[in-house]
């Protein structure tokens, strides 16, 4: 036997390379050279602004940079940094706002006694009975991940650090579950009914 009929043959495997040409693979280095760039800086600025939070800078700066990742194209941007303050700026603005009129919404709530004595009518409380088993049945339709990080975030009030620390899933990811399921919860809610 010679030794050319002593080694396997393996059928050849077709490799495909990413060219530096690629947009997908150009715009993803882009978004980890600012990551690997900013990300401390941007964290600072956010903290000078917010504080610890709510909303939590580290959280601010994740979702920044992952809006950055999942967009199209990132050609039309001209100061990649200032694009990526920006974008972060507006999720925290969005965020304060948003806190600010929940918390406005439960202190009118809390201040009236009135409406939870006279909104106790049968078919408000069948409504409300009808969305708690609608909720229900949609975070027990939710994968295993999803309401951990629900659980974590929303109820405990983790931030995405504390809980990538604690369980060591990427800052991404928990950005993206989260996401995920708070659309799920969104979208198994009854609708009003005027």
């Amino acid at each position: 036997m010679n030794k050319a009929e002593s080694f396997p043959t393996f059928p050849s495997v077709k490799v495909t390379t990413f060219s530096a040409d690629n947009p997908k693979l150009r715009q993803r280095r882009l978004v980890e050279k600012l990551y690997h760039q900013y990300w401390s800086e941007l964290c600072a600025r956010l903290r000078h602004l917010y504080g610890e939070g709510p909303p939590d800078p580290q959280d601010i700066a994740q979702e920044a940079f992952t809006r950055l990742s999942q967009m199209d194209s990132l050609n039309h941007v001209l100061n990649p940094r200032a694009f990526l303050y920006k974008v972060a700026f507006n999720i925290g603005h969005k965020s304060v706002g948003h806190i600010i009129k929940t918390r406005e919404f439960l202190a009118e709530q809390l201040e009236d006694d009135n409406v939870l004595l006279n909104d106790l009518c049968p078919e408000q409380l069948l409504a409300q009975a009808q969305q708690m088993d609608a909720l229900q049945r949609a975070v027990a339709e939710l994968n295993d991940k999803q309401r951990e990080i629900l659980l974590r975030c929303r109820i405990k009030g983790q931030t995405y650090a504390q809980i990538a620390e604690q369980t060591g899933w990427s800052l991404a990811d928990i950005s993206r579950q989260l996401t995920s399921a708070l659309a799920q919860l969104a979208a198994s809610q009854p609708q009003d009914r005027d």
